[in-house]
């Protein structure tokens, strides 16, 4: 199963670490991707260098998506309910 993630650009729902809202300035690993600290071990790809809103960890890349975290955190589980 895939998750559309925004423009063409779907991703394996098993590689899936997290969705995360870019601007939820308390979160730890947004603090660490603004940081950089992230992009060394992981490559990143933009879906969109405008309005950027949301950030989808996989265990080997980073994607920032002009899709709300919500949006693809209910497709995500529309997927895994689809699964059961």
């Amino acid at each position: 199963m895939f998750l559309h993630i925004g423009r063409d650009i779907s991703v394996e729902y098993k590689k899936i670490l997290g969705i995360f809202d870019f601007y939820d300035t308390k979160s730890p690993i947004i603090k660490q991707i603004i940081n950089k600290k992230l992009f060394v071990d992981k490559p990143f790809e933009y879906i969109s260098k405008e309005d950027v809103v949301s950030c989808i960890v996989t265990d080997d890349k980073i994607f920032f998506s002009n899709i709300s975290s919500s949006t693809l955190k209910k497709r995500a589980e529309n997927l895994f309910s689809s699964m059961e």
